[in-house]
């Protein structure tokens, strides 16, 4: 069973539906709505007054990584109605809960290994990380979705987490203890912003881009937390006869 908590009037309820086994999975949206999967293979969608959109709908395999996103479509129309979901470690199922009976299932070069984070950008498109280091970057539109835009290897024994930023144009993607920092008009490396972590902070468990972009938060698997800043806006003076105080100056 699963509980909302209104913290505005102070009262918990459930939902009108049970998940059979527990759930391991779950996203919200901007609308409200919530998105769970549980380890009976099956995916529910509720709104934010708990009342069911979607029911026990059955997946090949126990969801993983569940996210909402606006996928690209042929009118240019978007809409929060597209759950994506890891499947086996392989795949990324894309369903959409108005077309119960027509999901998208992408399977990439298993050569890449296991998938470990994936995250939407820009107009419909997923960046993909996996376990041999590879990222690989799809686009959701119908007439690319058999297309790969972009792969690289930014690490050769690992990855950990990625996260784009859309305001300043960067991916930052976590492996071997550092943070590489790629363009994501150009897919090139950004060298002079990579990042090093020390092997006693740990191993990097997570990473996130501040609204901006500026800033980039990295904690490890020992406890550590970072704040890095990592896109500094240009800087200007302003002279004058008088003294000048610190109010003269922005960052």
């Amino acid at each position: 069973m699963i509980y909302y908590y209104n913290k505005k009037t102070d009262k918990i309820y459930p939902l009108s539906f049970n998940h059979n086994k527990a759930v391991t999975t779950a996203d919200w949206n901007d609308e409200g709505n919530l998105a769970t999967g549980d380890e009976n293979s099956s995916l529910s969608v509720t709104n934010k007054q708990g009342e069911p959109i979607l029911q026990n709908a059955t997946l090949k395999s126990d969801p993983k990584m569940i996210k909402w996103a606006r996928q690209k479509t042929n009118d240019n129309k978007n809409s929060y109605t597209t759950i994506s979901t890891v499947l086996n470690n392989r795949t990324i199922l894309i369903y959409d809960i108005k077309k119960k009976s027509n999901p998208i299932e992408l399977a990439l070069d298993s050569d890449y290994g296991n998938i470990v984070t994936y995250q939407w950008f820009g107009d419909g498109y997923i960046a993909i990380g996996f376990s041999k280091g590879y990222i690989s970057i799809i686009s959701t539109h119908m007439n690319e979705i058999k297309n790969e835009v972009h792969s690289m290897q930014p690490f050769k024994t690992g990855l950990d987490d990625l996260c784009v930023c859309e305001e300043v144009n960067r991916i930052a993607i976590a492996g071997e203890n550092s943070v590489k920092i790629y363009d994501t008009n150009l897919w090139s490396e950004i060298v002079e912003e990579k990042i090093e972590i020390s092997n006693q902070a740990g191993r990097i468990s997570k990473i996130q881009w501040s609204t901006t972009g500026h800033i980039l938060i990295i904690s490890t698997y020992l406890g550590s937390i970072f704040a890095f800043n990592v896109i500094v806006n240009d800087v200007f003076a302003v002279h004058s006869k008088n003294n000048i105080n610190l109010m003269d100056f922005k960052i």
